[in-house]
């Protein structure tokens, strides 16, 4: 009997396997008709227990590993694209589901418009996490020939017999995406469960911060891209007053590069009176919430990152508010929602001044009730119930 599912995730990192857990468990939970085939990274599942931990017991789910294809060297787009394409085509035949889940479907877009083609019917869906969509450029410029490239590649994708629903992590996204074709887009919410395991204290006690001290806290998995070295650079233009009321917790597995470029960063701030607390490591979610939920303000200065962030949604959950990037879908969700300030992070003086500011009001543009709201709407129920029903998988029972 053909898998009514097949989930296919190329890549490990990031919010991966707390979205497969969110919709594993859901299709478990809700008893959902037939098999569900998981192909992934052997590196995906060992990030994520719950994966390996009893979630995938009995016949009704079956892992697939191959290589992680995000640490495979750094492809260009069209080489990324192809061996996606290719890899997902050959699962497609030797399993032949009736429904193909694409976790991150930016990278098949170029196999849907040119190469997925097959003679069974296999629909095929995907999440869609930074789509570019009416981008203002000069004409004839070569960011006005890049997006129309881009737009090209939409509509042959669209127009591909195989492609089902796309689901779309930014609702501005949608009206652009049907006007190319995409007839069934569905704006999806971007989840942050509670976590089941429980912790005790206070992370201002267990961390010793100052009892006079605000605590700013940056966490994820930490590289150049996470606004680090910019807030550090930015605090050193704060007085050194203001630098003496905050402590800086550092929270998370840093890259080598970023861990070379901070060394001396750090070192003049705490010169100047910064304290700094730095946990370098994978870093559990209940000791993420601990942390948020124990801090004044959460930090989330991204560089012109385009997507969306659960930072923002886990500082929402928790009533904190957050210091943002003002560029994409994370500044749009902060002034859209009230979840704090949102300026221009790539300017170290901007990001200063937001800082001044924040020790002064720490509650500037930030409504509790609106926070309140956005992290409602985006739950592990409200992702998968979306997914599920419009993909046609959505149990009877549960209609």
């Amino acid at each position: 009997m053909r898998p009514e599912l097949m989930i296919f995730e190329p890549y490990s990192g990031g919010h991966r396997p707390e979205y497969l857990c969110h919709l594993l468990r859901a299709w478990r939970d809700l008893h959902c008709p037939g098999r569900v085939i998981l192909a992934t990274s052997a590196g995906l599942l060992q990030e994520q227990p719950g994966l390996s931990g009893g979630l995938l017991d009995g016949n009704w789910a079956e892992v697939v590993n191959f290589g992680d294809l995000s640490k495979q060297g750094r492809p260009g787009l069209f080489s990324l694209g192809c061996r996606n394409a290719r890899l997902l085509r050959a699962l497609i035949l030797r399993y032949k589901p009736k429904r193909v889940l694409a976790m991150y479907f930016d990278h098949l877009q170029l196999g849907l418009a040119f190469g997925l083609r097959f003679d069974f019917d296999v629909r095929i869906s995907g999440i869609l996490f930074r789509p570019s969509y009416g981008a203002h450029s000069r004409l004839l410029s070569q960011s006005w020939f890049r997006n129309k490239q881009k737009e090209f590649v939409l509509r042959l994708a669209a127009s591909n017999r195989h492609t089902d629903a796309l689901f779309s992590l930014d609702p501005r996204a949608i009206s652009f995406l049907r006007h190319r074709g995409y007839r069934k887009v569905i704006a999806l919410p971007d989840p942050v469960g509670r976590d089941e395991e429980q912790f005790t204290g206070d992370a201002r006690a267990r961390y010793g911060v100052g009892i006079h001290r605000r605590l700013w806290t940056l966490f994820g998995v930490l590289d150049e891209r996470k606004g680090v070295i910019q807030s550090l650079q930015a605090i050193h233009h704060l007085d050194v007053p203001d630098v003496q009321r905050v402590c800086l917790l550092l929270m998370g597995l840093q890259s080598d590069e970023l861990r070379t470029t901070i060394a001396p960063l750090t070192a003049s701030a705490q010169g100047r009176g910064l304290q700094l607390i730095v946990v370098d490591k994978h870093v559990s979610m209940a000791d993420i919430r601990q942390a948020v939920e124990s801090s004044d303000l959460v930090l989330a200065p991204y560089q012109n990152h385009v997507g969306s962030s659960g930072v923002l949604l886990r500082a929402a959950a928790a009533g904190r508010p957050v210091l943002s990037q003002s560029f994409g879908l994370m500044g749009y969700n902060v002034r859209q929602h009230g979840l704090g300030l949102d300026v221009d992070t790539t300017n170290v003086r901007t990001l200063a001044s937001a800082m001044q500011a924040l020790l002064r009001d720490p509650l500037i543009g930030f409504d509790p009730d609106g926070a309140r709201r956005f992290a409602e709407a985006n739950t592990p129920l409200a992702f998968t119930s979306v997914l599920l029903k419009n993909m046609g998988l959505f149990p009877d029972c549960c209609r």
